[in-house]
């Protein structure tokens, strides 16, 4: 985690399936500290058993996040970690836990364009 400037904004990203997590980790702009989540199963968490339902993913990486995203923030995913993302916000909104100065996807469509 890269969240050592409180000046800088706090980006908290994503990646898609089979992504790797240090491709954020390089991302440098004196505008912007970077939090990459590695989910259970992937990378350094190679170890941890991977979640098959999205809201128990959710649900844990909100209790997981909490101090990370307790100040501004902005939620960037990619692919499979967009949809994390948004439904973390989705999560986070309807718990009244703070809403992220933005939502940036990549790679997903929309929720209300996606195929069913």
């Amino acid at each position: 985690m890269d969240t050592d400037d409180p000046e800088r904004l706090l980006f908290v990203c994503f990646p898609d399936a089979g992504e790797a997590a240090g491709r954020y980790r390089a991302w440098r702009d004196p505008r912007i500290a970077v939090h990459v989540v590695e989910l259970p199963g992937r990378g350094e968490r190679h170890d941890e058993h991977p979640y098959r339902d999205m809201w128990l993913l959710v649900e844990s990486l909100s209790a997981e996040l909490a101090g990370v995203l307790a100040g501004p923030h902005v939620l960037f995913g990619a692919g499979l970690g967009a949809l994390v993302a948004y439904r973390l916000a989705q999560r986070r909104v309807a718990a009244g836990l703070g809403v992220p100065r933005a939502l940036v996807v990549a790679h997903q469509a929309p929720p209300d364009r996606a195929a069913r």
